[in-house]
């Protein structure tokens, strides 16, 4: 997803984000705990990075 948006002075920002699902191949993943649920729609675990740089 890219949302542009500006800022103060009309300097504009780029925040721009990814998910991914199936942390199992991820390093060091560890299952979590079995009475913690996932909510959403998602049928895995899911990851969300995201960042935002001026343009």
């Amino acid at each position: 997803m890219l949302r542009p948006s500006s800022g103060p002075a009309g300097r504009v920002s780029l925040r721009v984000m990814d998910g991914s699902d199936g942390l199992t191949g991820l390093p060091g993943y560890r299952p979590r705990p079995p009475d913690v649920g996932i909510a959403g729609f998602h049928t895995s675990e899911l990851v969300a990075v995201a960042t935002t740089v001026p343009v």
